[in-house]
């Protein structure tokens, strides 16, 4: 999961994980049980991993992207409170992209 390069963002990481939710009924779940196109993707290296907080930061630019930078919206595609979305805003000083 970590190393997939996530093309469609927060939605595809949501639509990759319901899939194995319904479709997988032991307590691992295996490449071979996620989307066909999961399995498919090459695998994007990065030269050094992501640090937790670049990681969040992403996360949360991603969150907020899909949104349209709603951060009530964002704050529940994260599974999170929306005063935590306002702190990491502030945390990673993330401006408002224009759209």
């Amino acid at each position: 999961f970590l190393d997939y390069p996530w093309p469609g963002n927060i939605r595809e990481l949501e639509h990759t994980l319901e899939h194995a939710f319904v479709t997988v009924r032991q307590s691992t779940i295996t490449i071979d049980q996620l989307p066909q196109n999961f399995a498919r993707q090459p695998v994007k290296r990065l030269s050094s991993p992501a640090s937790e907080p670049e990681i969040e930061q992403a996360a949360l630019l991603g969150a907020l992207r899909s949104a349209g930078w709603n951060k009530s919206k964002a704050a529940r595609l994260l599974g999170i409170n929306v005063r935590t979305v306002y702190r990491k805003i502030e945390k990673f000083n993330i401006q408002t992209e224009k759209m």
